[in-house]
């Protein structure tokens, strides 16, 4: 029993290995990190608008944390391959 479990391990971590070196594989994963980049880029845009045109002190508080999220995103560098 245990020599089925191991070997139907070792195929799923065969297929996750084969799945991970493919190009196509680093290719969606470099498109999708460009575009979350580019949202998180635009969101900084948009608060930014905000937080120019907002008097309230709560809504300025929280426009304020978001903003340090979203830079702190865009500072971020995904791990080397």
């Amino acid at each position: 029993m245990m020599a089925a479990v191991q070997t139907g391990d070792d195929a799923v971590s065969a297929k996750i290995d084969d799945f991970l070196s493919r190009d196509d594989y680093h290719e969606k994963a470099d498109t999708l990190a460009a575009e979350l980049q580019s949202q998180v880029k635009q969101n900084v845009i948009d608060i930014e608008k905000k937080l120019a045109n907002e008097t309230d002190e709560e809504q300025l508080a929280k426009l304020g944390n978001q903003l340090k999220l979203a830079q702190s995103l865009l500072k971020h560098k995904p791990d080397e391959r």
